[in-house]
């Protein structure tokens, strides 16, 4: 795993492996009331970011239509 970035006081990592997407998962749960314009919401917004990408390539649901 790389080391994350820092950004004034928020971390800044690449979510790579399923370990990685849990460990963001976890802590977007513990930064989800951050009050917007603070550094835990700035933190949160960008793991979310990085959560949705990650889930997006590796976690993708086939949805089917009627024309196949």
């Amino acid at each position: 795993m790389q080391q994350p970035a820092n950004r004034g006081n928020v971390r800044i990592q690449s979510i790579q492996t399923e370990a990685d997407h849990d460990a963001a998962v976890a802590r977007i749960a513990e930064l989800i009331s951050a009050k917007h314009g603070t550094e835990e919401w700035e933190e949160l917004d960008i793991l979310a970011t990085l959560v949705d990408a990650y889930e997006a390539k590796h976690h993708s649901v086939g949805i089917q239509t009627a024309d196949g």
